[in-house]
């Protein structure tokens, strides 16, 4: 049997709740309760039967929390198949930085005055940055 978080929150769920509950938030108290009961009988569900061979399964309704690991399971997967597809086909990084406060307006300009044509310009003042911080120098 496979272990799912549905499972823990079961089993120490209520104590945690004890616990720290009047700490948690409402939506975070609303998650581990649809989860704990996603797909059981807590939330009902339909009864399937093949026409032609007489088989019947019954399936749980589905909690549609967007917490949830089991409802969204699937969008998860394809989300990431999308994110996938948008990766260059080389070795490349992505540079995040913050700027002190001191340089907001200065960015917000430069944003607003180089609309259509930053990122090229962007590139060059990094590249610049790292050829002096590695100290080559220019």
């Amino acid at each position: 049997m496979r272990l799912e978080i549905a499972d823990i929150f079961r089993l120490h769920g209520p104590d945690y709740r004890e616990k720290y509950g009047e700490r948690m938030l409402a939506s975070h108290l609303k998650a581990m309760e649809d989860i704990e009961r996603c797909r059981t009988e807590a939330l009902g569900g339909q009864l399937y039967c093949c026409e032609h061979c007489g088989d019947s399964h019954y399936s749980y309704h589905s909690c549609k929390n967007r917490h949830c690991p089991k409802c969204q399971n699937d969008q998860a997967a394809a989300w990431l198949d999308n994110q996938k597809s948008l990766l260059l086909p080389i070795p490349h990084f992505m540079v995040t930085f913050t700027l002190p406060d001191e340089l907001s307006t200065a960015r917000s300009n430069y944003a607003a005055s180089c609309a259509g044509g930053g990122a090229p310009n962007l590139a060059s003042s990094l590249a610049l940055v790292y050829v002096h911080w590695m100290g080559f120098g220019c």
